[in-house]
């Protein structure tokens, strides 16, 4: 049986096992969460590693997909350093899913929506998320100059996002 192992560094509250079968496979899956526990985390990836299928990543991810170009978040690289047993921390999925999110959202709620207006707290963080709901023509309000830069502002400037994404 396969074995799959996520090390999150969300709450341990959340930890769970499962053994689930894909393409015929049988393979048990387990979360582990560490409280935000960077040392624990890697110890873990440590203790852990070969003797598992496939690691899964919570809490955090390797880098950013932004406006075409990638910036590696290198606080994450040195909890998989090292390691034999592959690593992967959702991105691509999550990308193909938040891209088709706006369509999603209006072809099932467009009716319970009084306005096609959303607000994105931090879009440097979730680019596919926006070309999502902007593809699908929401109106689009961007946190990132107060949230980034600590600045007392929202805009309504996909530029504006941009640039402070890229800062």
């Amino acid at each position: 049986m396969k074995q799959v192992v996520s090390i999150s560094l969300g709450s341990s509250q959340r930890d769970h096992q499962v053994t689930t079968t894909m393409l015929g496979q049988p393979i048990q899956i387990r979360r582990i969460g560490v409280d935000g526990d960077f040392r624990r985390a890697r110890e873990l990836f440590l203790e852990l590693d070969g003797t598992v299928d496939a690691f899964g990543m919570g809490g955090c991810e390797f880098g950013i997909n932004f406006d075409g170009r990638y910036y590696p978040l290198r606080a994450v690289a040195p909890l998989v350093q090292g390691l034999k047993t592959p690593v992967v921390d959702g991105s691509g999925v999550r990308g193909v899913v938040e891209r088709a999110m706006g369509s999603f959202v209006l072809s099932n709620l467009a009716n319970a929506l009084d306005q096609q207006r959303v607000l994105f707290c931090v879009a440097a963080a979730r680019f596919d998320l926006v070309q999502g709901f902007q593809e699908a023509g929401f109106e689009m309000k961007f946190g990132d100059p107060g949230f980034i830069l600590g600045l007392p502002i929202t805009s309504r400037s996909f530029w504006l996002a941009r640039t402070a994404g890229r800062v």
